[in-house]
């Protein structure tokens, strides 16, 4: 994981798109742990700490690219401190946003504890393995 997230250039406007950032936080094609994995740690671990030290192990380190079906780039990248967010490409973005991995843990803390963060089928299957 790289260390400190800095710019050399100028700041950026800030990323607000919740629906992007959310995107990047339910998309596990690429983590180490499952949406299903997240979800049951963070039900089973009340710790802000642990929460967001497995966090943020759970993310890949490369610079991550997704398309929208309507077309839209956007992406992230982990770095020591937190996450960061972007719309469009990398190299050319014009918003981003970076978080904490505390702040990470507590977004992820709200999407599962409001019932957001599992699609209909993941639930189930979350409720079939807490039981096995």
């Amino acid at each position: 994981m790289d260390s400190i997230y800095f710019y050399e250039r100028e700041k950026l406007p800030v990323l607000t798109d919740t629906e992007i950032i959310t995107k990047v936080l339910k998309t596990d094609q690429f983590f180490k742990h499952k949406k299903s994995e997240i979800s049951s740690f963070f039900k089973k671990h009340q710790d802000q700490k642990d929460r967001a030290d497995y966090v943020k192990e759970t993310y890949n380190e490369e610079y991550t690219i997704f398309t929208s079906d309507n077309g839209t780039v956007y992406g992230y990248k982990t770095y020591i401190e937190g996450l960061l967010i972007w719309l469009g490409n990398f190299m050319t973005h014009s918003t981003e946003v970076f978080y904490t991995w505390s702040e990470v843990q507590n977004m992820y803390s709200n999407l599962i504890d409001s019932d957001s963060f599992l699609d209909k089928n993941e639930q189930e299957y979350e409720q079939i393995s807490f039981f096995d």
